[in-house]
């Protein structure tokens, strides 16, 4: 399971709109192709945060189709609304998986409350619980082949200068085991 969603951005100078399909309530909106695409990351997490708090379903995402991008959602919310999924997939209720774990309803509806912080140990008892384990990994925040569906060659280019710009600026730093 991810949480990284394809949107697609429409428009013209001056008025660029990203829309999601699989999250129809998530938007943005800008100047230029990347404030949309900036945008709609805020976008995509209110929206993904709203449906956690009010306990209702969390879509998969879907695969990207030619034209669309795919956007990620910060780590905070991405691990709410991927243990979601999880309990979503396994078909038990938030009753039942506290019986599982041994614990009220109530402490289920906290650990999932986007709200309230909540120990990796506890996520991660959960999702054992269903059959999953979390995988974390490391990704780059501009995906080169999500530019080449973008389409937009100057976003593209603009945005490619910021990143090669950031990395002259930042420090070499080595990996230790």
């Amino acid at each position: 399971m991810h949480c990284t969603y394809p949107a697609r951005v429409e428009g013209h100078e001056g008025d660029y709109v990203a829309t999601f399909r699989d999250m129809p309530e998530a938007n943005g909106g800008g100047a230029s192709h990347q404030e949309a695409l900036e945008s709609a990351k805020d976008g995509l997490e209110a929206a993904l945060w709203f449906r956690l708090k009010d306990g209702e379903s969390i879509p998969e995402p879907s695969k990207a189709k030619r034209g669309e991008v795919m956007i990620p959602v910060a780590g905070a919310v991405a691990v709410k609304a991927v243990a979601i999924r999880a309990i979503q997939r396994a078909g038990v209720s938030r009753c039942e998986l506290a019986e599982k774990m041994g614990v009220d309803e109530d402490e289920i509806s906290r650990l999932l409350d986007p709200r309230r912080s909540c120990r990796m140990k506890q996520l991660d008892e959960m999702l054992l619980r269903l059959g999953w384990s979390f995988s974390i990994g490391l990704a780059p925040f501009t995906d080169q082949r999500a530019l080449a569906q973008a389409g937009d060659e100057d976003a593209e280019d603009e945005l490619l200068g910021r990143i090669a710009k950031q990395r002259e600026n930042e420090p070499a730093t080595p990996l230790e085991d």
